[in-house]
Order: C-alpha cells, then sequence, then structure tokens
C-alpha cells in the first residue's frame, strides 16, 4: 500500500495489536499486509491447483526458447496416461476441473467424431495413441524436473488437450487405459500475455471461434465470471466463459446460461 495513505496504515495497526494483544495469541510476531482484490483472486485461484503429485515420466527432452519469449523453461516428454491421472484426479475422485480454467472449452462428451474415435483407440487400439494424439500441453508459473521424475509443477493450467485429458479420465478403470502413451509439454512462465498466446497457438487446430480466445482474457476470467456467480436467490445467470462449461452440471438449465455472443 501506499505509505502515505494513513487509513489503511491505521487498519493494520489496530489488526495487528489486536492479534499480539491476544490472551491467546500463538503468534510470535503478526505481520499485517493489504493485498488489492486482484492479487486475492490471484492468491484464490492458486489455491484451487496447490497439489503435488510425482510423475514418472519418459523420453524428456528441452525445448528451445529464445530468451525474449519471457519463458523459464519447457520441456517436452512422454507418460503413462496412469501418471497423468496423478494430476487430473482430485483426492474424492473426481476430475480436477480447475485445471481447465485457461482453457478456451470444456470437455465436448464423447458423442462428437474426435473424441469418440480417441475412445475408440484406447478400447481397440491402445499402443497406437500416442501416435494418433497430439498430446496435451501445460502452462505452469514452475516445475521441477529430477531424472525421470516431475516432483512438482506449480498452478499448473491445460491450456490443451482439454478433450484427451477428459476422455482418459473417463476410461480410467478401463483395462487398456494402462497401455495408452501420450505426448506432454510443460511451459514454465508468469507472464499471462505469453501463456493467451500458447492458447491461441495450440487451439488452431480445431475450429475455435475468436471470440472464445477473447474470453481467455483477464477481465472475464477474474472480474466478469465471478460477477455472475456472485449472485444469489431467485433465478441464477450462469456466465459461460468457456464452450459447454456447464454442460456436466444437471441443475443448471440452458435457458440461465450466457456466452460473451449473447
Amino acid at each position: 500500500i501506499e505509505p502515505a495513505n494513513h487509513h489503511f496504515s491505521a487498519i493494520q495497526d489496530m489488526i495487528k495489536k489486536d492479534l499480539s494483544g491476544s490472551a491467546e495469541c500463538y503468534f510470535d510476531s503478526v505481520d499485517v499486509r493489504i493485498v488489492g482484490g486482484k492479487q486475492l483472486i490471484k492468491y484464490c485461484r492458486e489455491l484451487e491447483n496447490a497439489f503435488e503429485v510425482q510423475i514418472d515420466i519418459k523420453d524428456i527432452f528441452p525445448l528451445s526458447v529464445d530468451p525474449k519469449a519471457d519463458v523459464k523453461k519447457a520441456y517436452a516428454f512422454t507418460c503413462g496416461a496412469p501418471e497423468l491421472l496423478k494430476i487430473l484426479e482430485k483426492e474424492d475422485g473426481l476430475l480436477r476441473r480447475s485445471l481447465f480454467n485457461d482453457n478456451v472449452r470444456d470437455y465436448l462428451g464423447n458423442q462428437g467424431a474426435i473424441n469418440g474415435e480417441m475412445e475408440n483407440t484406447i478400447i481397440t487400439n491402445p499402443e497406437m495413441f500416442l501416435l494418433c494424439n497430439n498430446g496435451i500441453t501445460i502452462v505452469c508459473t514452475g516445475f521441477e524436473q529430477i531424472r525421470d521424475k516431475l516432483v512438482k509443477i506449480e498452478n499448473p493450467q491445460i491450456v490443451n488437450g482439454c478433450q484427451t485429458s477428459s476422455t482418459i479420465f473417463g476410461l480410467r478403470k478401463h483395462p487398456h487405459i494402462a497401455k495408452i502413451q501420450l505426448l506432454v509439454r510443460v511451459i514454465s512462465t508468469e507472464n499471462h500475455t505469453v501463456s493467451n498466446s500458447i492458447v491461441r497457438g495450440t487451439n488452431r487446430q480445431n475450429q475455435v471461434l475468436e471470440e472464445s480466445f477473447e474470453a481467455t482474457l483477464p477481465f472475464h476470467q477474474n472480474t466478469l465470471e465471478p460477477y455472475f456467480a456472485a449472485f444469489e436467490g431467485g433465478v441464477r445467470i450462469y456466465y459461460e466463459r468457456r464452450a459447454r462449461q456447464y454442460n456436466n452440471d444437471p441443475l443448471i438449465k440452458k435457458t440461465q446460461i450466457v456466452n460473451l455472443r449473447i
């Protein structure tokens, strides 16, 4: 905060005094800091993906990136589907949907041609999956790699590969899932512009409307979507920032959904 803002300084001093002077104070020292709304939202979003897993990887190699690109490091590797599931599956057995917040689409279901073919490959010809699938791209703020293990990924987002990830998760109990190998790119950057460029570039293979990329900008994710979610009571309206974002929620009717075009 600005040193000249005496109002905020007084609030800090008051909170610090109350905590330090409490009869049940368990702290050796108290440091009070005030953060803005955008920073608070950033902290909350990071908590959604605050987990650590160790992934066994194969065939890893670094990707050469220009220092001007503002990318810390980038690697490509192959791994088995059971290893990817360590990232995808939460402790309660559900899909970790927060991994796809920066994606342009949600899972489109297995009725479409692409996802249907993907499922068919897993079930009938799992050895060909690595050659037939484009793999997934993960953007994160940092990661650690030691030999053939990825030991830590900080704040990961699967910016390309939501369909692949969701299909693998849906068939996680199938006996052939252990045979599935896939290609993964992991890119470490804290620059949102760079991250958004990766989202645009990796999602150009299939038809994506320009408005879908507009909806990945911070305003839509950090302001407009939470604004809709803040209203309670009556008939709720939901902002569909990503295509088919609420398709898996049977309690939300299509008449309650508003997208960018509307």
